[in-house]
């Protein structure tokens, strides 16, 4: 049996795509090449936020959290990251993906 490769289409696909560009070329050496960056990826979990949800409404736990995300965010879009997901009482950051900076790590830190 014979195994299947998910390049050979996409690169079809690309081929097709870029004609209509004019440059399949660089088209398929994007592809194939591909981009590679140091990033910072930053996991923040709010300490003690299941013995607080246990004893507080759900109502006055979900405004706690939204209150603590809109801050977390804001800081983190101010040191150059961006939010991947809001997981449960937890946020994913990256630093560094889409727009490097030579500080990536150091600004994940601050």
């Amino acid at each position: 049996m014979a195994k299947f490769s998910w390049l050979e289409p996409l690169e079809r696909d690309m081929m097709r795509l870029a004609r209509k560009e004019g440059d399949a070329a660089s088209a398929l050496m994007k592809l194939r090449g591909g981009e590679r960056r140091q990033v910072a990826i930053m996991f923040l979990d709010i300490k003690g936020f299941t013995a607080m949800s246990e004893k507080l409404d759900s109502e006055e736990v979900q405004l706690i959290i939204d209150h603590c995300f809109k801050l977390f965010s804001a800081d983190i879009e101010d040191f150059g990251g961006e939010i991947e997901k809001y997981m449960g009482d937890a946020i994913m950051a990256c630093f560094g993906a889409h727009n490097a900076h030579e500080n990536d790590a150091e600004r994940a830190v601050r």
